[in-house]
């Protein structure tokens, strides 16, 4: 039987992760007589809310380990690698970008681009290793239809989006907004310092789920503004703590797929966007975009009293729903495989 192995980051931490977890259940049951599917996460971590129901084979590298650390993960991912010898390698995320680009053997690559900047802070280094996918002959294939393949928007893409997962559902009794909340990774695309001005400048207490490099930085601004925030680190099941109130905010400056995002419309989340493309494709109303900080405040002051005013419309809902089904987007991830192995 043929092997494909879909490389990520790790099991858990953000939304190129779960969507890959789901979509490796979906895929091994799908293709089980005709394909085994092997899910390799890089880094430890803990379990996702999602558990893929597949095989997986964890390389244990630890998260901002040592230089030896990793390269010692790197000699163990290219021993499974060239031991097993799978057709395809679908790649998530720079690291499993360049831990497979200096493999000593044949393999088909296909890389998922997740975000504008897959290599942010990195680029010199991600380009020379996107060089050298391009010449492995590597495909590409995009989350959405706004991105391109950085560094090499020459290269042809197809899109297949990343499907949602959502078990919590709210409908939200409250009136006024009493708390802002932030959710996701604690990095500069996802611009966490702008949600603390806004949580401090509207006098609304603030909570953070999500963890990250900028952490440590983002705890010491909240004691020197005085702002009223709460840091409580990366949750599995993070809607689970929303409270009637409570208003989502998400200030990216930009994005990838926009998971928390989709997964906030499935749920009946009121919430407030940057006004940036990626976002408009989900079709909101317009009060729920804003182009920068201070509009975030002007709006937030406008819905005060008005919470509901600010919850997804039953439209919006209606079409990511039919637009993420695990099914469709499995059977386009199924399509390429297939015309990858050529089966």
């Amino acid at each position: 039987m043929k092997k494909v192995f879909i490389v990520t980051n790790s099991l858990s931490g953000g939304g190129a992760e779960r969507a890959m977890n789901l979509v490796c259940t979906e895929l091994s049951e799908a293709l089980k007589n005709e394909i085994e599917i092997t899910l390799v996460p890089i880094n430890n971590g803990p379990k996702d809310l999602v558990e893929p129901n597949c095989r997986v084979v964890p390389i244990d590298r630890k998260w901002r380990g040592s230089f030896t650390d990793t390269f010692l993960s790197y000699l163990r991912f290219t021993f499974l690698i060239v031991h097993e010898k799978p057709k395809i390698l679908i790649l998530n995320c720079a690291l499993p970008e360049l831990f497979a680009c200096l493999l000593p053997m044949s393999v088909s690559y296909i890389v998922v681009e997740h975000s504008r900047n897959p290599w942010l802070g990195r680029e010199v280094f991600g380009r020379l290793v996107r060089q050298i996918l391009k010449w492995r002959q590597t495909k590409f294939v995009t989350v959405s239809e706004h991105l391109d393949i950085w560094s090499l928007t020459e290269m042809t893409k197809e899109i297949i989006p990343n499907p949602v997962f959502q078990t919590v559902f709210r409908s939200t009794s409250e009136i006024q907004i009493k708390r802002l909340v932030f959710i996701g990774r604690l990095s500069t695309d996802k611009n966490p310092h702008s949600f603390i001005e806004i949580s401090n400048a509207t006098k609304i207490p603030g909570l953070v789920i999500g963890d990250g490099i900028l952490m440590e930085d983002l705890r010491n601004l909240a004691v020197k503004e005085s702002a009223n925030i709460s840091f409580i680190g990366h949750k599995m099941e993070p809607w689970k703590l929303f409270e009637d109130g409570d208003l989502l905010i998400v200030p990216s400056k930009f994005e990838g797929d926009g998971l928390v995002v989709a997964e906030a419309i499935l749920g009946g989340f009121p919430l407030l966007l940057s006004d940036i493309e990626e976002f408009r494709k989900f079709q909101l109303s317009n009060s729920s975009y804003c182009h920068s900080t201070e509009a975030f405040k002007r709006t937030i002051a406008e819905f005060s009293e008005n919470i509901g005013g600010l919850v997804p419309s039953p439209n919006s809902v209606e079409l990511l729903k039919s637009e993420r089904g695990l099914s469709a987007i499995s059977n386009s991830w199924a399509r390429l495989i297939k015309s990858t192995t050529k089966i």
